[in-house]
C-alpha cells in the first residue's frame, strides 16, 4: 500500500538535490564572478562606475535545480496517490491540482484530481491552492513550483539573472546617480561631485535568481528553501492522519 513513505522519499531527494544547489551557488559566488570598475569622464563631468556580472552556469547549477524542483513537486503527487491507494480509487488522473486563478473549471478540476479521497483532505488541499491569494497568485509559493516545474519538463531552466547591490552612502538627491544596462554590464553615473561620498572599495552582496522569462517566475534561493519548508513542514504533514500509523514514517 502507498502510504507517506513515498512523498518522503521524495522529499528526501530533494533535500540533498537543495543542498547540493546551495553548494554550488556559494561556489559561484565566492569565485567573485563580477568586476568592478570605475572613472571619471571629463567630457560629461561624471564619475561612472560599472559593474559586470558573468551569467550562472546552467550546468551545475540549473541541473540540479531542476532535478530539486522534480522531486519537490512529485512529493505532492505521490501524496494524493497514496491517499487514493487507501480508498481503493482509480489513479488515473490523480494528482495533487495547483491552481493560479480561480475559474468555472477549477472545482471539476480538484475533484478530478481528488476524488475518492476523504472531504477532509480536499479541503486541506484546496486550502493551500495559489487562488486564495487573489491577484496575487504568481507570488504563491506552490505556484511558482509548479510552473517551474513544468518549464524544466520541456527545455533547460535557465538562470534568470546574478544580482550584484553594492550600497551607496546616503547621497544628497542632487547626487542621486542615474543607472542603466550597456552592453550587459550595470552602469551608475554619477555627478563628479559625488565621489568623495563613495567607498573606493564598495563590499558588493551577490545574489543569484532563478526563474523563466517566458512565464515572469522569478524566485531566489532562499525562496526555494522557504517552497521546501512550505512543502515539507506545512502541507504533507496535514494529510497525516489520513494514513495507517505504519505509513507514515520511512
Amino acid at each position: 500500500m502507498q502510504g507517506l513513505a513515498n512523498p518522503n522519499l521524495k522529499l528526501r531527494r530533494a533535500k540533498e538535490h537543495l543542498d547540493a544547489l546551495q553548494r554550488e551557488v556559494n561556489i559561484f559566488i565566492a569565485s567573485k564572478a563580477y568586476e568592478i570598475s570605475r572613472r571619471d569622464d571629463l567630457d560629461t563631468g561624471e564619475h561612472i562606475i560599472t559593474i559586470k556580472f558573468e551569467v550562472p552556469p546552467i550546468w551545475p547549477i540549473g541541473a540540479v535545480l531542476g532535478d530539486f524542483l522534480c522531486c519537490l513537486r512529485s512529493s505532492l503527487d505521490h501524496l494524493i496517490f497514496g491517499l487514493a491507494s487507501i480508498t481503493k480509487m482509480e489513479h488515473r488522473g490523480t494528482e495533487f491540482p495547483i491552481c493560479g486563478e480561480y475559474t468555472d473549471t477549477t472545482e471539476s478540476r480538484i475533484a478530478g484530481a481528488t476524488r475518492g479521497l476523504p472531504e477532509g483532505a480536499v479541503s486541506i488541499v484546496k486550502l493551500f491552492q495559489p487562488y486564495n491569494a487573489g491577484s496575487a497568485y504568481k507570488m504563491n509559493l506552490l505556484w511558482i513550483l509548479n510552473r517551474l516545474w513544468d518549464v524544466d519538463k520541456h527545455r533547460h531552466l535557465a538562470l534568470h539573472s546574478g544580482m550584484l547591490r553594492i550600497d551607496i552612502p546616503i547621497l544628497p538627491k542632487e547626487l542621486w546617480p542615474v543607472e542603466e544596462i550597456l552592453d550587459d554590464c550595470g552602469v551608475m553615473r554619477f555627478p563628479a561631485a559625488a565621489k568623495p561620498y563613495l567607498n573606493l572599495e564598495p563590499t558588493p552582496v551577490v545574489n543569484v535568481l532563478f526563474g523563466d522569462d517566458d512565464t515572469k517566475t522569478i524566485i531566489t534561493l532562499s525562496g526555494l528553501v522557504r517552497t521546501y519548508e512550505l512543502v515539507s513542514e506545512k502541507i504533507i504533514p496535514r494529510f497525516a492522519s489520513y494514513f495507517p500509523q505504519s505509513e507514515k514514517i520511512l
